[in-house]
Formats: structure tokens, C-alpha cells, sequence
């Protein structure tokens, strides 16, 4: 519901948003390409969001900052934070 595939924008909300004020994102045609597909694939599974875990439901946020600093130590990235806020 946070996505108009029409308008190609992505909503996010004021409780999400960092600032608390709601924001509208542009998107590319071919990032929206990619997004609808994820959405579909979702939908055929039955599945309430788009990017899940391995085992099912939702990604924990923490666990993708511990990945980022696992594949950044594999990747010899030592000297730095590897967190997602530094990739944005």
C-alpha cells in the first residue's frame, strides 16, 4: 500500500521516517520493474512482505546489521563500520 506502481513512488510514512514526517520517493522505471516483481512473487505466496527471512516473515533489522559486519570482515573491510547506513 506504500507503493504506486502507476507514479512510480514509494510512501514512507511519519512513523517509520526518521525525521517523523511522512515522504514521498521517486523511483526508476527499472527499480519499479524489479519491485512489482518482488510484490508478485510475494502475493503468489501468500506472504505479508516482500523481502523475508530465510525462514519465513519479516527481516530483523538487526540481523541484517550483523550480516553487514559478517560480509564486511569477509570482505577484509576492517577499519570501517560496514552497516547499512554507510552503503545508503
Amino acid at each position: 500500500q506504500d507503493y504506486n506502481n502507476k507514479d512510480k513512488i514509494i510512501k514512507i510514512g511519519s512513523e517509520t521516517a526518521k525525521t517523523r514526517e511522512t515522504r514521498i520517493l521517486p523511483i526508476s522505471p527499472k527499480t519499479a520493474k524489479h519491485l512489482q516483481r518482488l510484490i508478485d512473487i510475494a502475493k503468489t505466496n501468500n506472504e505479508e512482505y516482500i523481502f523475508n527471512s530465510t525462514y519465513g516473515g519479516r527481516i530483523n533489522t538487526l540481523n541484517v546489521i550483523k550480516n553487514f559486519e559478517k560480509y564486511g570482515k569477509q570482505a577484509g573491510i576492517t577499519n570501517k563500520q560496514t552497516t547499512p547506513h554507510q552503503y545508503r
